[in-house]
Protein backbone atom coordinates (compact mmCIF):
# COMPACT_ATOMS: atom_id res chain seq x y z
CA UNK A 1 0.00 0.00 0.00
CA UNK A 2 1.27 3.45 -0.95
CA UNK A 3 2.47 5.64 1.92
CA UNK A 4 0.52 8.83 2.55
CA UNK A 5 2.04 11.95 4.13
CA UNK A 6 -0.55 14.25 5.72
CA UNK A 7 0.71 17.86 5.68
CA UNK A 8 -0.90 20.59 7.80
CA UNK A 9 0.24 24.23 7.85
CA UNK A 10 -0.91 25.94 11.04
CA UNK A 11 -1.11 29.50 12.28
CA UNK A 12 -2.82 30.35 15.58
CA UNK A 13 -5.73 27.88 15.47
CA UNK A 14 -4.67 25.54 18.28
CA UNK A 15 -8.09 24.13 19.18
CA UNK A 16 -9.06 23.60 15.55
CA UNK A 17 -5.72 21.94 14.83
CA UNK A 18 -6.27 19.57 17.75
CA UNK A 19 -9.72 18.72 16.42
CA UNK A 20 -8.23 18.07 12.97
CA UNK A 21 -5.47 15.82 14.31
CA UNK A 22 -7.97 13.93 16.47
CA UNK A 23 -10.01 13.18 13.34
CA UNK A 24 -7.13 11.48 11.52
CA UNK A 25 -4.79 10.09 14.15
CA UNK A 26 -6.52 6.71 14.58
CA UNK A 27 -6.57 5.99 10.84
CA UNK A 28 -2.97 7.20 10.60
CA UNK A 29 -1.85 4.78 13.30
CA UNK A 30 -3.69 1.89 11.64
CA UNK A 31 -2.27 2.45 8.16
CA UNK A 32 0.89 3.43 6.34
CA UNK A 33 0.63 7.16 6.97
CA UNK A 34 2.56 9.96 8.63
CA UNK A 35 1.52 13.42 9.77
CA UNK A 36 3.66 16.55 9.43
CA UNK A 37 2.60 19.85 11.00
CA UNK A 38 4.36 23.07 10.01
CA UNK A 39 3.68 25.88 12.47
CA UNK A 40 4.10 29.41 11.12
CA UNK A 41 5.11 31.08 14.40
CA UNK A 42 1.83 30.65 16.29
CA UNK A 43 1.50 32.44 19.61
CA UNK A 44 -1.51 30.51 20.94
CA UNK A 45 0.24 27.40 22.24
CA UNK A 46 -0.22 25.33 19.08
CA UNK A 47 3.33 23.99 19.14
CA UNK A 48 3.14 22.90 22.77
CA UNK A 49 -0.23 21.22 22.16
CA UNK A 50 1.13 19.14 19.28
CA UNK A 51 4.20 18.11 21.26
CA UNK A 52 2.17 17.01 24.28
CA UNK A 53 -0.95 15.53 22.68
CA UNK A 54 0.46 14.14 19.43
CA UNK A 55 4.09 13.08 19.98
CA UNK A 56 3.93 10.85 16.89
CA UNK A 57 3.45 13.90 14.65
CA UNK A 58 6.50 15.37 12.91
CA UNK A 59 6.66 19.06 13.81
CA UNK A 60 8.40 21.92 12.02
CA UNK A 61 8.40 25.28 13.80
CA UNK A 62 9.14 28.52 11.99
CA UNK A 63 10.37 31.72 13.61
CA UNK A 64 8.02 33.81 11.46
CA UNK A 65 4.95 33.36 9.28
CA UNK A 66 6.59 32.41 6.00
CA UNK A 67 3.37 31.83 4.07
CA UNK A 68 1.38 28.77 3.19
CA UNK A 69 3.16 27.51 0.08
CA UNK A 70 6.66 27.90 1.47
CA UNK A 71 5.66 26.11 4.68
CA UNK A 72 4.08 23.25 2.75
CA UNK A 73 7.26 22.92 0.70
CA UNK A 74 9.20 22.56 3.96
CA UNK A 75 7.02 19.61 4.92
CA UNK A 76 7.45 17.91 1.56
CA UNK A 77 11.22 18.00 2.02
CA UNK A 78 10.93 15.59 4.96
CA UNK A 79 7.86 13.68 3.76
CA UNK A 80 8.37 9.98 3.14
CA UNK A 81 5.10 9.34 1.33
CA UNK A 82 4.47 8.88 -2.38
CA UNK A 83 1.24 10.82 -1.85
CA UNK A 84 0.94 14.21 -0.14
CA UNK A 85 -2.37 15.00 1.56
CA UNK A 86 -2.29 18.77 2.13
CA UNK A 87 -4.94 19.55 4.72
CA UNK A 88 -6.15 22.77 6.34
CA UNK A 89 -6.02 22.84 10.15
CA UNK A 90 -9.67 23.94 10.32
CA UNK A 91 -10.93 20.66 8.86
CA UNK A 92 -12.30 17.39 10.20
CA UNK A 93 -11.65 14.24 8.17
CA UNK A 94 -14.55 11.82 8.27
CA UNK A 95 -14.79 8.03 7.95
CA UNK A 96 -12.16 6.14 5.97
CA UNK A 97 -11.23 9.10 3.79
CA UNK A 98 -7.48 8.41 4.05
CA UNK A 99 -8.01 4.85 2.80
CA UNK A 100 -10.22 6.05 -0.05
CA UNK A 101 -7.52 8.53 -1.06
CA UNK A 102 -4.84 5.88 -1.21
CA UNK A 103 -6.98 3.39 -3.12
CA UNK A 104 -8.12 5.97 -5.68
CA UNK A 105 -4.64 7.29 -6.36
CA UNK A 106 -3.24 3.76 -6.69
CA UNK A 107 -5.97 2.83 -9.17
CA UNK A 108 -5.54 6.04 -11.20
CA UNK A 109 -1.81 6.55 -11.79
CA UNK A 110 -2.49 9.26 -14.39
CA UNK A 111 -3.95 11.55 -11.71
CA UNK A 112 -1.44 14.06 -10.39
CA UNK A 113 -3.79 15.93 -8.05
CA UNK A 114 -7.00 14.75 -6.41
CA UNK A 115 -9.49 16.72 -4.40
CA UNK A 116 -11.69 15.53 -1.55
CA UNK A 117 -15.38 16.30 -1.27
CA UNK A 118 -15.64 19.12 1.28
CA UNK A 119 -18.68 20.10 3.35
CA UNK A 120 -19.81 22.85 5.70
CA UNK A 121 -20.45 21.85 9.33
CA UNK A 122 -24.20 21.71 8.58
CA UNK A 123 -23.60 19.08 5.90
CA UNK A 124 -24.06 21.29 2.85
CA UNK A 125 -21.40 20.79 0.14
CA UNK A 126 -18.73 23.44 -0.31
CA UNK A 127 -17.34 24.43 -3.68
CA UNK A 128 -14.18 22.36 -3.91
CA UNK A 129 -13.66 21.68 -7.63
CA UNK A 130 -12.96 24.49 -10.06
CA UNK A 131 -12.09 25.77 -13.48
CA UNK A 132 -9.03 27.94 -13.78
CA UNK A 133 -9.94 31.62 -13.27
CA UNK A 134 -10.68 33.68 -16.36
CA UNK A 135 -11.76 37.25 -16.98
CA UNK A 136 -15.31 35.87 -17.29
CA UNK A 137 -15.23 34.30 -13.82
CA UNK A 138 -13.63 37.45 -12.39
CA UNK A 139 -16.39 39.54 -13.98
CA UNK A 140 -18.99 37.24 -12.43
CA UNK A 141 -17.29 37.43 -9.04
CA UNK A 142 -16.92 41.22 -9.08
CA UNK A 143 -20.64 41.71 -9.70
CA UNK A 144 -21.76 38.59 -7.76
CA UNK A 145 -23.47 37.22 -10.89
CA UNK A 146 -22.72 33.65 -9.84
CA UNK A 147 -25.03 34.19 -6.85
CA UNK A 148 -28.08 35.15 -8.92
CA UNK A 149 -27.71 33.52 -12.34
CA UNK A 150 -28.97 29.99 -12.99
CA UNK A 151 -26.25 27.53 -13.92
CA UNK A 152 -26.88 26.54 -17.56
CA UNK A 153 -24.70 25.67 -20.52
CA UNK A 154 -24.97 29.32 -21.58
CA UNK A 155 -23.82 30.71 -18.23
CA UNK A 156 -21.32 27.96 -17.34
CA UNK A 157 -18.31 30.12 -18.20
CA UNK A 158 -19.31 32.59 -15.48
CA UNK A 159 -19.07 29.96 -12.77
CA UNK A 160 -15.71 29.22 -11.18
CA UNK A 161 -16.81 25.97 -9.53
CA UNK A 162 -17.77 22.65 -11.11
CA UNK A 163 -19.66 19.74 -9.60
CA UNK A 164 -17.09 16.96 -9.49
CA UNK A 165 -19.96 14.49 -9.19
CA UNK A 166 -21.12 14.17 -12.79
CA UNK A 167 -17.92 12.89 -14.35
CA UNK A 168 -16.74 16.40 -15.20
CA UNK A 169 -12.99 16.63 -14.61
CA UNK A 170 -12.04 19.75 -12.63
CA UNK A 171 -9.06 21.88 -13.59
CA UNK A 172 -8.15 22.63 -9.99
CA UNK A 173 -9.26 21.59 -6.51
CA UNK A 174 -9.66 23.18 -3.11
CA UNK A 175 -6.46 23.49 -1.11
CA UNK A 176 -8.36 22.69 2.07
CA UNK A 177 -8.07 18.95 1.34
CA UNK A 178 -5.99 18.11 -1.71
CA UNK A 179 -3.87 15.08 -2.56
CA UNK A 180 -0.77 15.49 -4.70
CA UNK A 181 1.34 12.75 -6.21
CA UNK A 182 4.83 13.50 -4.98
CA UNK A 183 6.44 12.77 -8.35
CA UNK A 184 4.15 15.36 -10.00
CA UNK A 185 4.82 17.84 -7.19
CA UNK A 186 8.57 17.51 -7.62
CA UNK A 187 8.31 17.64 -11.41
CA UNK A 188 6.97 21.21 -11.26
CA UNK A 189 9.09 22.35 -8.33
CA UNK A 190 6.39 22.36 -5.65
CA UNK A 191 4.27 25.28 -4.54
CA UNK A 192 5.28 28.66 -5.98
CA UNK A 193 6.49 30.59 -2.94
CA UNK A 194 5.62 33.94 -4.52
CA UNK A 195 2.07 33.25 -3.30
CA UNK A 196 1.88 34.04 0.40
CA UNK A 197 -1.77 33.07 0.82
CA UNK A 198 -4.42 31.83 -1.65
CA UNK A 199 -4.09 30.54 -5.22
CA UNK A 200 -1.09 28.34 -4.35
CA UNK A 201 -3.14 25.25 -5.12
CA UNK A 202 -4.62 26.76 -8.30
CA UNK A 203 -1.18 27.62 -9.62
CA UNK A 204 0.14 24.17 -8.69
CA UNK A 205 -2.74 22.43 -10.47
CA UNK A 206 -2.16 24.63 -13.53
CA UNK A 207 1.50 23.67 -13.77
CA UNK A 208 0.91 19.98 -13.02
CA UNK A 209 -1.85 19.81 -15.63
CA UNK A 210 0.47 21.39 -18.19
CA UNK A 211 2.83 18.44 -17.64
CA UNK A 212 0.12 16.03 -18.76
CA UNK A 213 -1.24 14.89 -15.40
CA UNK A 214 -4.97 14.75 -14.71
CA UNK A 215 -6.84 16.54 -11.93
CA UNK A 216 -9.69 14.58 -10.36
CA UNK A 217 -12.34 14.42 -7.66
CA UNK A 218 -11.83 11.51 -5.26
CA UNK A 219 -15.10 9.62 -4.61
CA UNK A 220 -16.20 8.42 -1.17
CA UNK A 221 -14.20 11.11 0.65
CA UNK A 222 -15.65 13.53 3.17
CA UNK A 223 -13.96 16.46 4.88
CA UNK A 224 -15.71 19.08 7.02
CA UNK A 225 -14.22 22.54 6.52
CA UNK A 226 -14.88 25.21 9.12
CA UNK A 227 -13.81 27.75 6.49
CA UNK A 228 -10.90 30.15 6.76
CA UNK A 229 -10.68 30.35 10.53
CA UNK A 230 -7.05 31.50 10.41
CA UNK A 231 -7.68 34.08 7.71
CA UNK A 232 -10.80 35.47 9.37
CA UNK A 233 -8.72 36.69 12.31
CA UNK A 234 -7.27 39.45 10.13
CA UNK A 235 -9.66 40.20 7.29
CA UNK A 236 -7.65 43.13 5.93
CA UNK A 237 -4.59 40.94 5.40
CA UNK A 238 -6.73 38.11 4.07
CA UNK A 239 -8.55 40.17 1.45
CA UNK A 240 -5.31 41.85 0.36
CA UNK A 241 -3.68 38.50 -0.35
CA UNK A 242 -6.81 37.18 -2.06
CA UNK A 243 -6.69 39.98 -4.64
CA UNK A 244 -2.91 40.02 -4.85
CA UNK A 245 -2.70 36.28 -5.48
CA UNK A 246 -5.44 36.40 -8.12
CA UNK A 247 -3.48 39.10 -9.93
CA UNK A 248 -0.26 37.10 -9.54
CA UNK A 249 -1.86 34.00 -11.06
CA UNK A 250 -2.91 35.96 -14.15
CA UNK A 251 0.50 37.64 -14.37
CA UNK A 252 2.37 34.34 -14.22
CA UNK A 253 0.17 32.20 -16.43
CA UNK A 254 -1.78 34.35 -18.89
CA UNK A 255 -0.91 36.97 -21.54
CA UNK A 256 -0.05 40.34 -20.02
CA UNK A 257 -2.70 42.21 -22.00
CA UNK A 258 -5.34 40.75 -19.66
CA UNK A 259 -3.90 42.47 -16.59
CA UNK A 260 -5.47 45.94 -17.05
CA UNK A 261 -8.90 44.33 -17.50
CA UNK A 262 -8.37 42.23 -14.38
CA UNK A 263 -7.28 45.29 -12.39
CA UNK A 264 -10.43 47.13 -13.46
CA UNK A 265 -12.67 44.20 -12.50
CA UNK A 266 -10.97 43.89 -9.12
CA UNK A 267 -11.33 47.62 -8.47
CA UNK A 268 -15.02 47.58 -9.38
CA UNK A 269 -15.58 44.58 -7.14
CA UNK A 270 -13.91 46.26 -4.17
CA UNK A 271 -15.86 49.51 -4.71
CA UNK A 272 -19.14 47.58 -4.84
CA UNK A 273 -18.31 45.65 -1.68
CA UNK A 274 -17.28 48.83 0.11
CA UNK A 275 -20.59 50.37 -0.93
CA UNK A 276 -22.46 47.33 0.37
CA UNK A 277 -20.73 47.02 3.75
CA UNK A 278 -20.83 50.77 4.51
CA UNK A 279 -24.62 50.99 5.04
CA UNK A 280 -24.56 47.54 6.64
CA UNK A 281 -22.12 48.82 9.25
CA UNK A 282 -24.32 51.87 9.92
CA UNK A 283 -27.52 49.85 10.24
CA UNK A 284 -26.15 46.87 12.10
CA UNK A 285 -25.51 48.55 15.47
CA UNK A 286 -21.72 48.10 15.33
CA UNK A 287 -21.95 44.59 13.91
CA UNK A 288 -18.38 43.30 14.05
CA UNK A 289 -18.52 41.43 10.73
CA UNK A 290 -19.80 44.45 8.81
CA UNK A 291 -17.22 46.78 10.36
CA UNK A 292 -14.38 44.31 9.83
CA UNK A 293 -15.20 43.83 6.16
CA UNK A 294 -15.76 47.53 5.57
CA UNK A 295 -12.35 48.35 7.08
CA UNK A 296 -10.75 45.59 5.02
CA UNK A 297 -12.06 46.84 1.68
CA UNK A 298 -11.36 50.49 2.53
CA UNK A 299 -7.77 49.63 3.45
CA UNK A 300 -7.39 47.88 0.10
CA UNK A 301 -8.72 50.92 -1.75
CA UNK A 302 -6.37 53.22 0.17
CA UNK A 303 -3.45 50.94 -0.64
CA UNK A 304 -4.19 51.66 -4.32
CA UNK A 305 -3.46 48.06 -5.26
CA UNK A 306 0.15 48.31 -4.23
CA UNK A 307 0.69 44.66 -5.10
CA UNK A 308 0.31 45.12 -8.85
CA UNK A 309 3.22 47.44 -9.55
CA UNK A 310 4.40 44.96 -12.18
CA UNK A 311 1.38 46.01 -14.25
CA UNK A 312 3.14 49.29 -14.95
CA UNK A 313 6.68 47.96 -14.67
CA UNK A 314 6.87 44.48 -16.24
CA UNK A 315 9.40 41.99 -14.94
CA UNK A 316 12.66 41.96 -16.83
Amino acid sequence: MTMLSVIIVNWNVKELLKQCLDSIIREVLESDCEVIVVDNHSTDGSVEMVRVCFPQVKLITNKENIGYGRAANQAVQIAGGDLLFVLNPDTIVKGDTLLQIKEFMEQNPQVGVGGCFVYYPDGKPQDCFFRFPTLATCFSKSFSLFRVLPRTRYTASLFYSVSGRDGQMPESVSGSAMVIRKSAFEQVGGFDEDYFLYYEETDLCYRIRQKGWKIAAIPKTKVIHLLQQSASKNFSVSVFHAFRSEFLFFEKNYPKYRLPALRLLQLLGIILRTGYWFPCSLLSNNNSEALTKLKGYISLLLADFGYNKTLWKPKQ
